[in-house]
């Protein structure tokens, strides 16, 4: 009988199946689809915003590393310029003593003429270069 019925609905131009499972079929996939789409477009903002932060991350590592190397360079700059004026001031001793023990020396009569003139001579030839090197810019009575 079913033959019989749908054989006079298809000569009607009626359709007899059950609701269109076609329709049914467009509708899950558009679901699944909508879904899909929604997942990707929470995906890809969690994508940009890793990617965001990895950048503030970057470039806040860049600036701290550019800090640290101007921070070495004015300490390197520093430590040379006032390397002598520490050292200086520690040679300023030794001329001194050189130039009391060339003064004792000259003041002494008891010492042989030619000893004493070799060492007054090594003593001025010392304390000249000291001069040289400090370019005589240190008064040593106001340090």
């Amino acid at each position: 009988m079913a033959n019989k019925k749908e054989k006079a609905a298809d000569d009607a131009g009626l359709e007899t199946t059950a609701p269109d499972t076609e329709s049914v079929e467009k509708e899950d996939n558009n679901t699944q689809t909508e879904e899909k789409e929604t997942s990707l477009q929470e995906q890809l903002t969690e994508a940009l915003k890793k990617a965001d932060d990895n950048w503030n991350l970057f470039l806040s590592a860049r600036a701290e590393a550019d800090n640290i190397q101007k921070r070495a360079q004015r300490d390197v700059s520093n430590a040379h310029k006032y390397a002598l004026e520490k050292f200086i001031p520690e040679l300023l001793g030794v001329k001194d003593s050189l130039e009391l023990g060339a003064k004792a020396a000259r003041e002494s009569a008891e010492a042989d003429n030619e000893q004493l003139e070799k060492f007054l001579q090594g003593s001025d030839m010392t304390i000249n270069l000291f001069n040289v090197f400090t370019g005589q810019r240190y008064d040593h009575q106001f340090i």
